[in-house]
């Protein structure tokens, strides 16, 4: 349809300046002839003819027909107002004219080739980063308070299969992603995460029911101990802007986010950026 399109509007181009072209030449005024009776010569004379001498013999001539379209080459036009002037356009017209088999094949294998290299490209494997969870280490656990025991009926706590839906990762590409292999985003949110003792990193999905039950740092690991807890920030989807450690139900020391970091530096994540806000409590 492009190559169809592209040759259209070429076509009229053509035509509208040799259009143009012809209406720069001079218009030639129809005429007749008169007989002089006094010299029994003829001569040429313009319509209309008014004030001759009365020796003047008026015949009358039918005007000859308009010359016809020129479109390379010559034609009658050259009988009916003399030869034309060469001039660059009609050089460049003719130009073209010989080489509009050669224009049409190279927009033909332009037109064939893009087409060619976009189905290539949609037929081409998209390559999907690899998506790196715990490394295995061991860190230091940090257990809940003893005033928080009992809560679960208020508080919701998860199953393994909620809680492998918060999971995150670090991919092969270098940023925090989630479960699906999309780039986590926080929407300009704080949520609440926790990593376990043995590497795994939690945060909230909004997508996950609470089924009318509160969230707290406490839900992920069901009330069991973790490495850190806090909240999180991301400055762009995949890249982290701060963590915290602000957790009433572990409140664990701010040197705790220190084995996070640790955690997505041994995955492959740059943590060089991120901002580290120390919350501080009353037995620290």
């Amino acid at each position: 349809m492009k190559r169809q399109i592209f040759l259209l509007l070429l076509a009229i181009g053509l035509i509208s300046n040799c259009h143009a072209q012809f209406d720069s030449y001079p218009v030639f005024t129809n005429y007749s002839t008169a007989t002089n009776t006094t010299t029994n010569s003829t001569i040429p004379i313009s319509f209309p003819p008014e004030n001759h001498p009365e020796d003047l013999e008026i015949t009358i001539q039918p005007p000859g027909p308009p010359p016809p379209p020129f479109f390379g080459g010559e034609c009658i036009r050259n009988r009916v107002c003399g030869p034309r002037q060469p001039n660059n356009f009609n050089v460049l017209l003719e130009l073209l004219l010989a080489w509009m088999p050669v224009i049409q094949m190279v927009v033909d294998e332009g037109f064939i080739g893009a087409e060619a290299e976009m189905q290539a490209a949609a037929h081409e494997p998209v390559a999907i980063p690899e998506l790196i969870g715990a490394v295995g280490a061991n860190y230091e656990p940090i257990g809940m308070l003893e005033r928080y025991r009992g809560e679960q009926r208020s508080v919701i706590y998860f199953d393994d299969h909620m809680r492998g839906l918060c999971e995150l990762f670090v991919s092969s590409d270098g940023y925090l992603c989630t479960a699906d292999g999309s780039r986590f985003d926080s929407g300009g949110n704080n949520p609440i995460f926790v990593m376990s003792p043995q590497g795994n990193i939690y945060v909230h999905q909004p997508t996950i029911s609470l089924r009318g039950l509160r969230l707290q740092h406490s839900s992920f690991l069901a009330g069991q101990p973790v490495a850190t807890a806090g909240h999180i920030q991301t400055v762009r989807p995949g890249v982290i802007r701060f963590i915290d450690n602000g957790s009433g139900h572990y409140e664990p020391h701010h040197s705790s986010l220190r084995t996070l970091t640790h955690e997505l530096s041994e995955r492959g994540y740059d943590t060089s950026n991120i901002q580290l806000n120390r919350v501080y409590y009353n037995w620290n």
